[in-house]
């Protein structure tokens, strides 16, 4: 059986609509393989990847390609307009 990790995650502004019925902020937690990425936690969610433009890892911008731990908090973010 392979291992398996658990994160947390917070969907923001257009990416809420990928998990109807959880409130503004509200963590999600989902189970990975381990040594999954971001690009994985992404595909698991059911969001399109282009459609993020910004991965906070524990705080930290991270790319699409860092790999995930055990017990990680990760935040999505769509790009936002404005002007």
């Amino acid at each position: 059986m392979s291992e398996t990790i658990r994160v947390a995650v917070r969907l923001f502004a257009s990416l809420e609509k990928a998990r109807p019925g959880l409130r503004a902020g509200e963590p999600l937690v989902v189970e990975l393989e381990a040594r999954a990425t971001v690009r994985q936690l992404v595909g698991t969610l059911g969001v399109a990847p282009e459609s993020v433009r910004l991965a906070f890892v524990n705080g930290l911008v991270r790319g699409f390609d860092h790999v995930l731990a055990d017990c990680d908090r990760v935040a999505l973010f769509p790009a936002i307009g404005g002007g």
